[in-house]
């Protein structure tokens, strides 16, 4: 009936209270182009006909009210993303820090080379071919990723790297064991070394991803819970490495160690599924000669 006999709709109505509020309901605000027009509120805009309400209305083009819904769109997903991101990356802090507390260089692994070779040195130097492997790839690897969008390639082959490393550390341990001390040594030190260069390749493809999925904000937080949940489940690593290199433990060595190697190896498969699973932003990157 209102239709028929030419009663005004909900947005000729809307426009009508717009334009006794003072405001041009043919212009858009946005490109101040003249012409069809069209109302736009935001999400949680309440459309009522009070004037604060009426002050959040906005008076668009057709061009320009599907390009800012677009983007309120592109905002919405980007949120769960961030939720899922952070969710992932707080998952992959708690197995990573599991991971190197079962195979720490200073405590762990420095008992073992002890045990193997009974050199002071050898400790010493095992404890510094992680961090010497850890720096040099970076020198390679930021040159490699500075100029592409998607980092993730480099993480991925960073770590399948280290983690086959550490395959390899274990198989060897329990196939050489009490045979050949030293033979054992030279396999697990070039291993090692290589797991230390792995990981090195693949840290900045990481801190970058996380860089760009966890708004400054909440990285504060997201770092202080993964050292919290990580430190309480550090105690309990502690505690169960105590168990396995004691006596009474049913291995002697270097298969109890062998069990330590494939706890921490399973620690990195975990948290590294769990980075692969986040949602990579891809952003425009800029060439050298621009």
């Amino acid at each position: 009936y209102k239709i028929r006999n030419g009663f005004p709709t909900g947005v000729s109505i809307m426009k009508q209270r717009l334009s006794r509020a003072g405001k041009d309901v043919e212009k858009c605000q946005s490109c101040g182009a003249g012409g069809e027009t069209v109302i736009r509120s935001g999400r949680s805009t309440y459309l009522g006909f009070t004037t604060k309400a009426l002050d959040k209305l906005m008076i668009l083009c057709p061009d320009c009210y599907d390009r800012a819904r677009d983007e309120e769109n592109q905002k919405a997903g980007t949120d769960e993303h961030e939720k899922w991101n952070f969710r992932l990356f707080l998952i992959n802090g708690i197995f990573t820090r599991i991971g190197f507390r079962l195979v720490d260089s200073s405590m762990v692994l420095a008992a073992f080379v002890k045990e193997l070779t009974g050199s002071n040195v050898m400790v010493g130097l095992t404890s510094s071919t992680v961090r010497a492997g850890w720096m040099w790839p970076q020198l390679l690897v930021s040159n490699l990723l500075e100029h592409r969008p998607r980092k993730m390639p480099f993480y991925i082959f960073g770590v399948t790297a280290r983690i086959i490393s550490w395959m390899f550390i274990l198989a060897l341990t329990l196939s050489i064991g009490n045979r050949n001390y030293l033979l054992l040594f030279i396999c697990f030190y070039t291993l090692y070394f290589a797991a230390g260069s792995a990981l090195g390749i693949s840290t900045l493809p990481y801190n970058d991803i996380v860089a760009k999925s966890i708004p400054a904000q909440r990285r504060a937080r997201l770092f202080s819970l993964r050292q919290l949940f990580g430190g309480i489940f550090g105690i309990g690593v502690g505690v169960l490495i105590r168990h396995i290199l004691s006596e009474g433990f049913f291995l002697s060595f270097p298969n109890d160690y062998a069990v330590i190697f494939g706890l921490a190896t399973l620690m990195m498969i975990g948290g590294s599924v769990a980075f692969v699973l986040v949602k990579e932003p891809i952003r425009p990157v800029h060439d050298e000669g621009d």
